[in-house]
């Protein structure tokens, strides 16, 4: 019996498209950093995708050894690649992720937090480490950065700006598998037009406050000279709306024939995108007047699916899911793949 949740799949196909696309529009002659539609998908995607990471999150020391091993070999290939392309001289360093790999170093570090955050059943004494985990990431949320010295060093600074995210999907999934819970339909309804409610007053807030620049929602940046917790306040408002809005009010737990299949593959997606984007970035000409956004978010569907097809679903399944360390196998699109990645 397959009890797949589809819904993260078609939830994760429209973020990846969201991300394909926010990296195109960043090499077109489009974008500045007040773009409202560049602010507005970044005010939720990699929450939201975190979000879902940590829904999904389990322990396991040989997806960690893989993570590592993934991150060592992307971080050398893709600087060797632009090297190549752009000409340059970019060091071979290990310690500050080149571009999209921040998630990798992110999400391996939250895999050694799970020991920690894990619960076992439902009681007081859970409750409170939950709350506390909850206080202790928005403190730190809060807290950091103060100064230019985390910056993109270990992506020490996105680690702690996603963190909460992280863990409240962690705790999200957890709490479901512990505890039944069945919302009646009217409470439902009210939840879902309550979120709808706070993503269009979100879209609003992005729009009018054009000081929130995108730099600020990238979660790298200090706080000198660029924003304040008041800021960080609405940054992470923004976020958990839209998180509720896609997890409660546009919930659709349907497979949708070759689409959620591709949004089963995003880790794939997301790693492998970077190559085409930087690749296009560096023909100048492509980039002129007749681009326009719609031809932009056409060619990101268009990468989408190229990445995310049936083969790049064997790839992620034995090279970036684990398998390689292991000889069992699995069936085609299996309930072990939605539990064992990363969901990203």
């Amino acid at each position: 019996m397959n009890n797949r949740d589809y819904a993260f799949d078609n939830i994760k196909l429209i973020a990846i498209i969201l991300v394909v696309f926010g990296h195109m529009l960043e090499i077109s002659i489009l974008h500045t950093s007040n773009n409202t539609i560049y602010r507005i998908i970044y005010s939720f995607h990699m929450p939201l995708l975190i979000f879902i990471t940590g829904f999904f999150a389990k322990f396991s020391k040989k997806r960690i050894v893989n993570f590592i091993i993934l991150y060592l070999i992307f971080q050398v290939i893709y600087i060797f690649y632009i090297n190549i392309i752009y000409s340059g001289k970019t060091n071979y360093q290990l310690t500050t992720p080149y571009w999209i790999l921040w998630y990798l170093l992110c999400y391996i570090f939250y895999l050694f937090l799970i020991p920690l955050l894990d619960i076992f059943e439902l009681n007081k004494k859970s409750i409170i480490k939950i709350v506390s985990a909850v206080v202790i990431s928005l403190i730190m949320y809060f807290a950091f950065p103060f100064d230019s010295t985390q910056g993109y060093y270990l992506s020490v600074s996105r680690f702690v700006s996603f963190l909460p995210y992280f863990i409240c999907g962690f705790y999200a999934k957890k709490i479901l598998s512990l505890k039944e819970i069945k919302i009646e339909k009217k409470y439902n309804i009210i939840i879902k037009l309550s979120f709808l409610c706070l993503t269009i007053c979100s879209i609003i807030i992005i729009i009018l406050k054009k000081n929130i620049t995108a730099q600020m929602l990238y979660g790298s940046y200090p706080y000198k000279g660029l924003y304040n917790p008041f800021i960080k306040l609405i940054i992470i408002f923004c976020a958990i709306s839209w998180i509720g809005f896609f997890i409660f009010t546009i919930r659709f737990n349907k497979k949708i024939p070759f689409l959620t299949r591709i949004g089963g593959n995003t880790i794939s997606i997301f790693l492998l995108h970077g190559f085409i984007v930087k690749g296009l970035d560096s023909t100048d000409c492509f980039w002129n007047n007749r681009i326009n956004i719609f031809v932009i978010l056409l060619i990101s569907i268009g990468i989408v699916v190229l990445l995310g097809n049936i083969l790049m679903e064997y790839f992620s399944k034995y090279i970036l899911y684990g398998k390689i360390f292991t000889k069992k196998k699995n069936k085609e699109y299996s309930n072990e793949k939605s539990n064992n990645c990363t969901n990203l």
